[in-house]
């Protein structure tokens, strides 16, 4: 059994809440009796408990019963906390601070030796990647317009595409993973809310993400603005995860606003940086990433 797991309730220091709410969600479910029952199997209330169910937007949150369930937890002085993909109270029903921010779930695409050998991989330097739907209610839900990156389409080095109803041409998953396992960065652009999959995809792919914008980092600068179901959980709170394994802070970012007005002299202006004040980002970007795989393998 692995040292880090028990199964004598006295030795835990913190208890797992498993929740499968979204597959009964369309199932008449009494998550009054449902809250009661495991409230009556809690062990010791003052450990902390870690409720296992993201959401995705409030609605979802609601028919899954994530809302009642952290609600009645709370009110029975129950220390719970709560996972997400994002640290969204709305979602959650809890504070940003008791949220862990967890990654969307990507598949490797490739065992996890031959993701170590992507990183010996020579990639075309300053090549560029992005592939997403145009989200056009973004733009009114949060202040976050993806057209933003048309400039960008079909520039030299730049792999970018944007799909919607007018541009349905989106690429399969297996065109997906070969362009981020073979272009060097991948822009991680926000959408209804701050999160996505995108930068997920590129932790497990090996590319380097390039944030636009500091809504990851919890903030909502212009043109970010609050809206649908969420708002900033703030600087003390980030959405990015792994926050104790990996330094965000050297990670590429860029101003969402000077991105708006010129993409290519904003991300050019960034190639200059990485080669001189950021040194061998590239390189702890990958050891970064594979040791978080080795980590994840060694652990299951």
């Amino acid at each position: 059994m692995n040292q880090s797991r028990t199964y004598n309730p006295d030795h835990a220091d913190v208890f797992l809440i498993g929740h499968y709410g979204h597959w009964a969600s369309n199932v008449n479910i009494d998550f009054d009796a449902y809250v009661t029952v495991l409230l009556g199997r809690l062990h010791d209330k003052s450990k902390p408990h870690l409720f296992l169910c993201p959401s995705w937007n409030p609605a979802r949150s609601r028919s899954a019963g994530i809302a009642k369930v952290m609600t009645k937890f709370s009110e029975e002085g129950v220390n719970i906390y709560s996972v997400g993909i994002e640290r969204n109270g709305h979602w959650q029903s809890t504070t940003p601070d008791r949220i862990l921010p967890i990654p969307y779930l990507v598949k490797q695409s490739k065992p996890l030796p031959a993701i170590h050998n992507l990183a010996q991989k020579h990639r075309i330097s300053n090549t560029v990647f992005y592939a997403g739907d145009s989200r056009p209610n973004a733009k009114r839900w949060a202040g976050c317009d993806r057209s933003m990156i048309t400039p960008l389409i079909g520039a030299p080095n730049m792999q970018v595409s944007l799909f919607g109803k007018e541009n349905p041409g989106r690429l399969n998953q297996t065109q997906y993973n070969l362009f981020m396992e073979t272009i060097e960065f991948c822009l991680i652009i926000c959408g209804d809310t701050p999160t996505s999959r995108s930068l997920a995809s590129s932790i497990v792919h090996g590319c380097i993400p390039i944030r636009i914008g500091s809504r990851l980092r919890g903030l909502c600068e212009p043109p970010c603005k609050k809206g649908f179901g969420w708002t900033p959980s703030g600087k003390d709170n980030p959405h990015l995860p792994f926050m104790e394994r990996m330094n965000w802070t050297d990670f590429p970012e860029v101003d969402e606003a000077d991105f708006i007005v010129d993409p290519m002299a904003t991300l050019q202006d960034l190639f200059v940086r990485l080669s001189t004040s950021f040194g061998k980002a590239v390189e702890y970007t990958w050891m970064s990433f594979l040791k978080l795989l080795d980590d994840s393998e060694h652990h299951e």
